[in-house]
């Protein structure tokens, strides 16, 4: 496999059959107020007309865009990772298909990641709000973090472990945060890269939140992930007639606190190491986890959710 070198912050961008909306994203980096950037592309088997617009864009722009050769990965997590794994970069931001960048996105968010950085050598990772849109930009909601209830403010790992903040298409990343996230051995075992991602930020480094918007977040039929309206009916929904998915997030979530644990050094007496057992406990002694470590989640139904199931 290449492995690609850029000074530049690099802009991982995975993409699948999406033809769409893929060239209006494109121009949004070509937009941006900060310049310093590189993009890395990696299609993940496209049948549609993916594969055309890329070339066009890194014929027009080699020095902006360049695509990776490299067999289908199958998923868009996976994807990320290879991306990861195919390019060595200070910084790094991850880019879905189908969005738009704000024009000062990069800019505002490395401003924010200088200082994150004031301690050297630590994993550091940046994220922020987004717009919610519909296929054709037209807001939704100006806040998801105000329309999904993800209360993206606590960055603390007893959030964290039960409460994904971090949307992968906001973030960015440091150099040091990369090398850990690829020293993940079973990625079965996480939900999303980004999720894992946060996990080690809030758990050995930096987790810093700009409450801004940087990016308009497309809604439409073809969403691998998406921003579902979250709110109290919704869990009760949850709770009463889907226990079967609910009980599967619950354990996910309690396997990716298992996979901090495994992959690195965490302190016995820590909330990710309880969380990670917790599923070997009786019922009472859960709830006594619980209460130390305060591991808790926005909004109410869910922590309920967590408290019945997890």
């Amino acid at each position: 496999m290449n492995i690609f070198h850029t000074s530049n912050v690099a802009v991982l961008i995975a993409v699948y059959n999406g033809e769409k909306y893929l060239a209006e994203q494109l121009d949004s980096l070509l937009s941006q107020t900060y310049t310093d950037w590189t993009a890395y592309i990696h299609d993940d088997g496209s049948s549609d007309r993916t594969p055309m617009i890329l070339e066009q864009y890194a014929h027009r722009y080699p020095e902006r865009f360049i695509l990776l050769d490299g067999e289908a990965t199958g998923s868009a997590k996976d994807n990320f990772f290879y991306l990861f794994g195919s390019v060595e970069a200070p910084l790094y931001m991850c880019c879905d298909q189908d969005d738009v960048w704000l024009a000062d996105k990069i800019e505002k968010t490395l401003r924010e990641m200088r200082l994150a950085e004031q301690e050297t050598d630590i994993p550091c990772l940046v994220y922020t709000d987004l717009k919610i849109v519909d296929e054709s930009l037209h807001v939704i909601s100006e806040s998801m973090d105000q329309y999904q209830k993800l209360n993206c403010r606590d960055a603390r790992i007893n959030h964290v472990l039960v409460q994904n903040v971090v949307t992968g298409c906001t973030m960015m990343i440091n150099r040091q945060l990369r090398d850990m996230i690829l020293l993940l051995k079973d990625r079965e075992k996480i939900v999303m890269h980004d999720w894992w991602a946060a996990l080690i930020a809030a758990q050995f480094g930096v987790l810093h939140y700009l409450d801004e918007a940087t990016i308009l977040y497309r809604q439409h039929d073809e969403n691998d992930t998406g921003a579902k309206k979250i709110d109290l009916a919704w869990y009760i929904r949850k709770i009463l007639f889907h226990r079967r998915d609910m009980k599967h997030s619950l354990e996910m979530m309690r396997k990716q606190a298992e996979a901090l644990t495994d992959t690195f050094q965490v302190e016995p007496d820590s909330a990710a190491a309880a969380y990670a057992v917790i599923h070997k406990c009786p019922k009472l002694k859960r709830m006594k986890i619980y209460r130390k470590y305060k591991i808790t989640s926005k909004p109410l139904a869910k922590q309920f959710a967590i408290l019945l199931f997890g």
